[in-house]
């Protein structure tokens, strides 16, 4: 049974194909669901592939990734929006070597040795990894601060030295 996820990458380059997919964010891989900084687990990324040959005639796939994720912000612990928009060229090729020559020219493209298949949801995970922020937090933080009471604090008494 052929995988509904599962694209020949050749094929797709050379015949400029376009296609998208959605995957709810509860059904990817825990390295995504698990990484601690994910809200909601309805969230569903639209990942849009799109195929072709660049100036070199080297085949190459498109992957953008959209979506609008809820995420914890590591300053306040509370939930944000972090709106997802990121496109990636990917340069296919059969051969390591070749991979790795392309991968010295080329700053701005991702470099990719392939089979036959390639599993878009598997390569969305490995995506969307890389497009997640660290350590998300809001542009204008309204973090609670505690006051500061020199009775709790261990090292209040080195202000004194």
């Amino acid at each position: 049974m052929l995988n509904a996820n599962c694209i020949d990458p050749w094929a797709f380059s050379a015949e400029r194909r376009t296609a998208v997919w959605q995957f709810p964010l509860a059904k990817l891989d825990a390295r995504v669901t698990d990484s601690g900084v994910l809200h909601n687990p309805h969230s569903v990324i639209q990942a849009a592939l799109t195929g072709g040959k660049n100036a070199q005639n080297q085949p190459f796939i498109d992957v953008h990734l959209s979506a609008v994720l809820q995420m914890i912000c590591q300053r306040c612990l509370k939930t944000m929006d972090f709106p997802l928009n990121n496109t990636l060229r990917t340069l296919i090729f059969a051969d390591e070597n070749a991979a790795n020559r392309a991968d010295e020219l080329y700053d701005d493209v991702d470099v990719l040795v392939v089979g036959d298949t390639i599993n878009v949801q598997e390569w969305v995970e490995d995506q969307l990894l890389t497009a997640l922020p660290y350590a998300p937090m809001h542009d204008n933080c309204q973090m609670v601060v505690l006051p500061d009471d020199n009775s709790t604090n261990p090292f209040s008494v080195l202000k004194n030295i």
